[in-house]
């Protein structure tokens, strides 16, 4: 069995994951309506720029290897405004977009989630805020959903620790 990750840890993924959920949805109340999350840039470039940076470091302490290139694009993407340095922009954020996707799709513990993101790419098409919003919100619980299991595992491996050793003093 692989070494869990520390509650700290754990927690810190919990947080960054609800946070970008709140981002999602806070930035449109916020702001207005925008075509896409990239132009939230001219309304507010720090927070824009501070948030996606937070939340790639957040795919970062994951430690997993399938999340590091969505986590290098997602800084990529918040570094490189649409306005300025629109290519780099754009081929990060759809670096970012297909490599989560792939991420989800290849992890074994729930691969369905690959699949709900694919089939939400017809979105892309109609519109792209809410195809922005939909895929990272769906990344965010996938997140969610891995974390909580792995605080399940680390209690169960917690429990089964304690009760070999209430075994050892039995004997």
């Amino acid at each position: 069995m692989q070494k869990l990750p520390s509650y700290l840890n754990l927690y810190t993924r919990f947080t960054l994951s609800s946070l970008a959920i709140i981002f999602m949805i806070a930035l449109p109340l916020m702001f207005g309506y925008k075509e896409s999350y990239s132009r939230y840039y001219a309304d507010c470039p720090m927070l824009f720029t501070s948030i996606f940076n937070v939340l790639a470091m957040g795919l970062m302490i994951h430690r997993n290897k399938e999340w590091t290139f969505p986590s290098i694009s997602l800084i990529t993407l918040a570094l490189f405004n649409m306005y300025d340095f629109a290519f780099i922009h754009y081929t990060a954020a759809i670096a970012f977009f297909f490599s989560a996707t792939y991420a989800m799709w290849n992890d074994k513990r729930v691969p369905w989630f690959g699949r709900v993101s694919l089939c939400l790419y017809c979105l892309w098409f109609f519109d792209l805020m809410w195809f922005e919003m939909t895929q990272v919100i769906l990344i965010c619980i996938f997140h969610l959903v891995n974390t909580f299991k792995l605080m399940d595992l680390k209690t169960e491996k917690k429990v089964l620790t304690q009760a070999r050793q209430l075994n050892k003093e039995e004997f």
